[in-house]
């Protein structure tokens, strides 16, 4: 029998290729991991969130400064036009500490908010004027100092322009080039939408046309290698315009960091749906720095008796201890045990128990009851409506829930007084 030359395939396989048994990608684990070696997820990123906002008066409008900065995880803020007067710090609820500083309570006047995991590392408040003030955080492992600013409008006094501008340029020269620095505030100039003549400092992404105050804060950028982060990120018109009165928009509240530290950055914009200040806007910024403002907080951990309260309270534990009775056929371990009972349910019912799982930094504002938060939803949804339609009806709608708002916070203010 003839043998045929018939080539035969030596890798012939007895199932298809399409079997389970076929080794696939699928099979394997990537072996492309991650970045570092030994680390089960990526670490996540660590954000410090600022704000800045030309609030017109801190008078009734403290509480919901407060809430909005905590709807918005602001972690420091800075706000100009307080008019109040004094240099002082003070709690405003959720946490946040406000430092001030004014000399009038009709004009002027900025401030500094701080949240709860900030707060203890201020190592440092200057307050230079009624215009100009400053606080200095030190966590250990980064410095950042934050400047709140508000300088003279185009119509003030030239005197007072020289001073303000001198005050902040000695400021700035003596804040070491070790530590972060932002300059947050209301500078009532415009940059500007190009980059003409400060190509270090202008980010070419602004809003408008640049006047002299706007050349005023460049040159100032200049001198001390600044940049206006506002200007660096490419955004709709509604996140450029941070002030609007009478039909006129214009940017003039921003953020101003060292050149070196625009890399930090990862976003400046405006929010505009928050309608707390009546003619400005909440300008925020997002770095990459790290101040611990994501440390775990302390909390209780079990419910106790706020026997601290009983210097003040005497009279009511005392009308709720009441004659105490015991019975002599019991013994002395019963006796104990039912005047143990007897005692810690009149401190219950006269002191009260903490709460567990409270931060120990729970100081809240009393008056901002659902009454007051009611009202001030309504008058901001109001100004949103009248700035969409400009009609004058809406106009007049806002103006009488603006001042219902202000009669519910006076009246729930009042309330205290009058106990």
């Amino acid at each position: 029998m003839a043998i045929s030359n018939q080539r035969y395939n030596d890798r012939a396989r007895a199932f298809p290729s399409g079997d389970a048994r076929c080794p696939r990608p699928s099979d394997v684990t990537s072996g492309q991991g991650l970045p570092a070696g030994g680390r089960s997820r990526l670490k996540k990123q660590v954000k410090l969130r600022l704000g800045t906002v030309n609030i017109g008066t801190l008078t009734g409008r403290h509480r919901e400064l407060a809430s909005i900065l905590k709807k918005r995880r602001i972690n420091i803020a800075c706000v100009q036009e307080t008019k109040w007067r004094g240099a002082k710090s003070r709690d405003i609820g959720d946490g946040f500490k406000l430092l001030y500083n004014g000399e009038s309570t009709s004009r002027n006047g900025v401030g500094i908010v701080v949240d709860e995991k900030l707060r203890d590392n201020i190592v440092q408040v200057d307050r230079l004027s009624e215009r100009l003030m400053a606080v200095k955080i030190d966590d250990g492992k980064a410095v950042l100092r934050v400047v709140s600013c508000y300088a003279p409008q185009s119509n003030s006094p030239d005197g007072e322009k020289t001073n303000f501008w001198t005050s902040l340029d000695t400021y700035l020269r003596s804040v070491g080039q070790e530590e972060h620095i932002v300059i947050g505030g209301d500078l009532n100039g415009h940059v500007g939408q190009q980059r003409d003549g400060y190509p270090q400092n202008h980010g070419g992404c602004g809003f408008g046309a640049r006047n002299q105050e706007g050349t005023r804060i460049l040159d100032c950028a200049e001198a001390h290698d600044l940049v206006v982060a506002n200007t660096f990120f490419k955004k709709r018109v509604t996140h450029l315009i941070t002030y609007e009165s009478g039909g006129r928009t214009t940017q003039r509240d921003d953020w101003r960091l060292r050149r070196r530290e625009l890399k930090l950055t990862i976003d400046t914009k405006v929010i505009p749906s928050d309608n707390f200040a009546p003619q400005h806007r909440l300008v925020v910024v997002d770095m990459r720095i790290d101040l611990g403002q994501h440390r775990l907080l302390r909390v209780t951990a079990c419910e106790k008796i706020k026997w601290w309260r009983l210097g003040s309270c005497k009279a009511m534990f005392a009308a709720a201890l009441g004659p105490l009775k015991m019975d002599s056929d019991q013994s002395a371990e019963g006796v104990w045990t039912n005047l143990v009972n007897t005692i810690h349910q009149a401190a219950e019912a006269a002191l009260g128990k903490t709460k567990p799982g409270r931060r120990f930094i729970d100081k809240q504002v009393w008056f901002w009851n659902d009454d007051v938060q009611q009202a001030v939803k309504a008058k901001k949804e109001a100004l949103t409506t009248w700035r969409t339609s400009r009609d004058d009806q809406d106009y007049q709608r806002y103006r009488t829930l603006k001042s219902a708002a202000k009669r519910a916070v006076a009246t729930s203010v009042g309330r205290l007084h009058t106990r």
